[in-house]
């Protein structure tokens, strides 16, 4: 699988792009932004998005990119748990804050065309199997476990200490990379465990439940953008082997 980072922060500020992976070329995990993306081929390779959960930072680029995508002809299919999907038609696609692009802009063929998912189910979207697991998230949210005949990823979605994405993880043979939320330094562990994120130090014990195989990759995203550099710090201070802080850009074959 092509792993294509188009933002990797959980925020946005002065250069810092919210959290959207771009896999080979057509499924979007999450949709923070995509203004990386240089040219108009490009986005108009995208034909998925799953949604881990509905917070603004991961949504956000939805709507423009959906309409760019129903000017080419094509709509996006929005693949999400019934939590995420009735938050976004609620909340989102309601004709007060965005225009109903489920109904735009024909009814025959909207931009948005929602699909949703039960979690441990996996569903084929576009040739890749991508099973959601709930998370600990202050919302209902997923992480979800992405594979081909090859390879599978995982990508935690926004989560404090959790159970079952690690018990999914620890079941999956195949798995050659994690992606890790990490969005406050230690010293604000109080206000990580309210919003339901991780530090470095709450990240180490996740890593004792996970059966960390070989040389998997461990890459890990969703830094606050206002504590980069400590966290960073915090994080190299680990030690740990094969781990990798995302950057916008980046691209990886697992």
């Amino acid at each position: 699988m092509k792993l294509r980072v188009l933002g990797c922060y959980g925020g946005e500020l002065l250069g810092y792009k919210s959290t959207a992976l771009l896999i080979d070329d057509h499924l979007l995990i999450d949709a923070g932004n995509v203004s990386i993306l240089k040219s108009a081929d490009d986005l108009s390779r995208i034909r998925h998005l799953v949604l881990s959960h509905a917070h603004l930072d991961h949504i956000k680029a939805l709507p423009f990119v959906a309409e760019q995508l129903a000017e080419g002809g094509t709509g996006l299919d929005v693949y999400g748990t019934d939590e995420v999907i009735d938050s976004l038609k609620s909340h989102i696609f309601n004709g007060i804050t965005w225009p109903d692009l489920s109904k735009l802009p024909t009814v025959q063929n909207p931009a948005v065309r929602y699909k949703r998912i039960h979690a441990e189910l996996p569903v084929n979207i576009g040739g890749l199997s991508v099973r959601a697991v709930p998370v600990n998230h202050t919302i209902p949210s997923a992480g979800f476990i992405v594979g081909n005949e090859i390879s599978s990823i995982l990508y935690s979605g926004d989560t404090g200490p959790t159970e079952r994405l690690w018990k999914a993880a620890n079941n999956t043979e195949d798995l050659k990379a994690l992606m890790i939320e990490v969005s406050y330094p230690d010293r604000l562990k109080e206000r990580a465990i309210i919003t339901r994120h991780l530090t470095p130090q709450l990240l180490v014990e996740e890593f004792k439940k996970i059966d960390i195989k070989g040389d998997m990759l461990i890459f890990i995203y969703h830094l606050k953008p206002l504590f980069v550099d400590e966290i960073k710090r915090e994080i190299c201070g680990l030690k740990i082997d094969n781990l990798i802080l995302l950057e916008e850009g980046d691209e990886f074959e697992v």
